[in-house]
């Protein structure tokens, strides 16, 4: 867990470097294109090479990406391994089954509380709320949950 955090933390800062112009960047491209030509080409290789880096940062970024989302599913996966062996499977079965509902009670519950809220009204307590929608969940919804 700790590895993943690393590397999504790193992976985030590349993001930030990669997107996110600073005032040196704006600064650096107004001096290159308002400067004496011969120091301006010298501008515009220091330019050209920070755009190069960021493409180096941004593959990075993206295989950083790939593999904390690896190691995401692999934690997932021996998180319902154990839980499969502590609990039994039909425990395991139930409680998928469960949060399959609660999910789909979820996007059900936002859905109303989008209409509702066109009226400037929304549920006093959530989770209460998603919990009561569990009953109400259309089979369709179901479906797309399961």
């Amino acid at each position: 867990m700790k590895l993943t955090y690393v590397i999504r933390m790193i992976s985030s800062w590349f993001a930030r470097v990669v997107y996110e112009r600073d005032e040196w960047d704006v600064n650096l491209a107004r001096a290159a294109h308002s400067i004496d030509i011969r120091l301006g080409i010298f501008l515009h290789l220091i330019r050209l090479t920070i755009w190069a880096s960021r493409r180096i940062l941004w593959v990075l970024m993206h295989a950083g990406h790939a593999v904390s989302c690896f190691m995401l599913r692999q934690m997932e996966y021996d998180a319902d391994t154990y839980e499969t062996k502590l609990a039994g499977s039909e425990a395991f079965a139930r409680t998928t089954a469960k949060f399959q509902n609660l999910s789909a009670a979820g996007a059900w519950a936002s859905h109303k509380m989008t209409e509702s809220w066109k009226n400037r009204r929304l549920p006093q307590n959530l989770p209460a709320f998603i919990s009561v929608s569990v009953k109400n969940i259309p089979a369709e919804m179901k479906k797309e949950a399961g």
